[in-house]
């Protein structure tokens, strides 16, 4: 049963709930009324073998963009857990932009303005890029590099392939919390993220503590950063923090901001690999496996 909250127990929080007679009343379901929106460019690019060469090439340009709402997170395969900390491929990106409260919710900063909540999605990678080849290497009959070996010596020669595949993509987006008035820990976005950002890991780490990948004086807490205002958010009484205006103030930045992300991912993985016939439709195959061939730290 729910029992409507008076007397010494309501605060003047509660006016701003959905339900404010109902303290325990949470809006964790907000499933009807999101939706999101996916814009891209595929383009792809394929050489079937010809001169021992296989050659795959795709690239993908998008943009995907969605509004608060748990719905977005129940689309996807159901797996364990509460609604409160996301499901399916929602689980794998830590995501506490959509909750008031600072969890990985499905919560409006404002039911009023549920508009204000549409932001780039936590899994939109803005560039994919993804490369596969395989070569075979041109030794033996038929081939550039012809040999007149036979026998143990043609097989040591002949039928080696090199392949290789290699992924790039852009970061996904970030959200920043700060730390939380009365009704929200969303910040005030006062500045550009992108000021003074370094651009290299070596950068970051000469650049020293406080430096990194986007400039956090863009950001201040919700409720502003006058020292007063400061001194009553965090250390003071509860009436006070009441009579605060900035307490009862909704944070001005977006979920994610499109210029906050974390860094990019590059991958190459490569491989030498040949067949030895020992039989009619029998083989045994050698393989060579290096993985990051680059040796690019992600």
């Amino acid at each position: 049963d729910l029992v409507p909250y008076f007397g010494s127990q309501f605060t003047a929080g509660q006016f701003y709930m959905k339900f404010p007679l109902y303290h325990s009343v949470q809006p964790y379901l907000n499933g009807g009324d999101d939706k999101s929106i996916y814009e891209g460019v595929h383009v792809k690019l394929e050489e079937r073998f010809s001169h021992g060469l296989n050659f795959m090439a795709a690239y993908t340009f998008q943009k995907n963009v969605g509004n608060a709402g748990v719905g977005g997170y129940l689309s996807n395969t159901w797996t364990g857990g509460n609604v409160n900390f996301a499901s399916g491929r929602g689980r794998l990106y830590s995501d506490p932009g959509y909750s008031g409260s600072g969890g990985q919710g499905a919560e409006y900063q404002n039911n009023d303005c549920k508009a204000c909540d549409r932001a780039l999605l936590p899994d939109e990678a803005r560039q994919i890029l993804n490369v596969a080849w395989t070569y075979q290497l041109p030794f033996g009959p038929g081939k550039a590099f012809a040999t007149s070996s036979h026998g143990i010596g043609r097989q040591l020669v002949e039928g080696w392939k090199i392949s290789s595949n290699f992924n790039a993509q852009s970061g996904t987006p970030l959200t920043v919390t700060c730390p939380s008035n009365g009704m929200t820990n969303r910040c005030n976005l006062v500045g550009d993220p992108r000021t003074g950002v370094r651009s290299s890991r070596l950068a970051i780490q000469q650049a020293g503590p406080g430096k990194g990948w986007w400039n956090a004086s863009a950001f201040t807490a919700p409720f502003g950063s006058d020292p007063a205002a400061i001194a009553v958010a965090t250390s003071g009484t509860t009436a006070q923090k009441d009579a605060l205006p900035s307490w009862w103030t909704f944070g001005t930045e977006g979920v994610r901001p499109p210029s906050v992300r974390m860094p990019g991912f590059i991958g190459m993985d490569a491989s030498l690999s040949k067949d030895f016939k020992v039989g009619e439709g029998r083989y045994f195959q050698f393989r060579w496996e290096l993985y990051n061939v680059l040796n690019h730290q992600n």
